[in-house]
């Protein structure tokens, strides 16, 4: 039910990499790791760490299943998944949303089945958080309230096991996404008594500050998580009428605005930005994916 829930999450800008003397001959220019857990050629699934650099997410998503088949590595079936999130993530060609939900669905699977593989892997976890979330999100928030204890739990647990990774352009960064997964995931669920009842979990605009003050310290200047910070900022000063809250938020609209988009979610957000800017209210129910309903009186018991 994030965005991400949204984000959530699983991906964003690719940044250049610094160069060295060395050219690999997969990714096909100099890199050079710059970051703990970044991964480097030696890694087992190189070539689809190069196809999400790339943003060749269908094409990496087709070849880790095929591999898959073959061979049944349950590694694999995080490549599975977070390969077909990220192909619908800023994907404004497929809006029809029962062909989102089956593509959703079917790299859901893969991961539901690599936390059973695996279940030490918080790397996995993470993914199978983010891809419930956005099940969720497609859905609408208020109709799959009863996921919502299981994603924060998957995203608890991912941070317990201090996975440290970083995808070749920081398109992914754990522990830094995860902040940012649970900083939207406490802003979008409804603070609802009624909500804690029927999921075991709800809503924290104050746990959601946190987190995403948290996403950004780990991760620095990087669109999707200062565009998160602000729409909790702007959804506290619109929600608690702290005119200096939506100051903080404007603030930090204009802080991602002014960095260089390099991925296709990042494009919307900055679209997404100029919104927010005009009306703040948006803030509380802001989704990458379309804004949600969160009227209490629509919540089934």
């Amino acid at each position: 039910m994030i965005s991400l829930l949204c984000v959530l999450a699983l991906g964003s800008a690719p940044l250049p990499a610094q160069a060295t003397d060395a050219v690999d001959p997969i990714l096909g220019e100099p890199y050079t790791p710059t970051r703990p857990g970044q991964v480097t050629p030696s890694h087992p699934y190189w070539d689809l760490e190069v196809l999400y650099y790339r943003q060749e997410h269908k094409k990496a998503a087709l070849l880790a299943e095929k591999r898959y088949s073959e061979t049944q590595d349950p590694h694999l079936l995080l490549y599975i998944g977070r390969s077909w999130y990220q192909y619908l993530e800023g994907n404004e060609e497929i809006t029809n949303k029962k062909q989102r939900l089956a593509l959703l669905e079917r790299g859901f699977a893969a991961l539901e089945q690599g936390v059973k593989d695996l279940p030490e892997d918080g790397h996995l976890k993470f993914a199978y958080g983010v891809m419930l979330g956005r099940i969720g999100t497609t859905r609408g928030v208020l109709a799959s309230l009863r996921t919502a204890d299981d994603i924060e739990r998957m995203w608890l647990d991912s941070l317990d096991a201090k996975p440290a990774y970083a995808s070749i352009g920081l398109q992914e960064e754990l522990p830094c996404d995860t902040y940012l997964a649970l900083g939207i995931f406490y802003r979008l669920v409804p603070d609802y008594w009624i909500v804690k009842v029927i999921s075991g979990t709800r809503g924290d605009l104050d746990k959601s500050l946190k987190m995403h003050q948290r996403g950004v310290a780990c991760a620095g200047e990087r669109i999707r998580n200062i565009k998160e910070l602000a729409v909790t900022q702007l959804c506290i000063g619109t929600k608690r009428n702290q005119p200096e809250m939506i100051e903080a938020g404007k603030k930090s609209v204009n802080r991602y605005l002014a960095i260089a988009p390099r991925a296709n979610q990042d494009f919307v957000d900055i679209r997404h930005g100029a919104d927010l800017l005009l009306d703040p209210s948006i803030a509380c129910s802001y989704s990458r994916d379309g804004q949600q309903d969160l009227d209490e009186s629509k919540i089934q018991q």
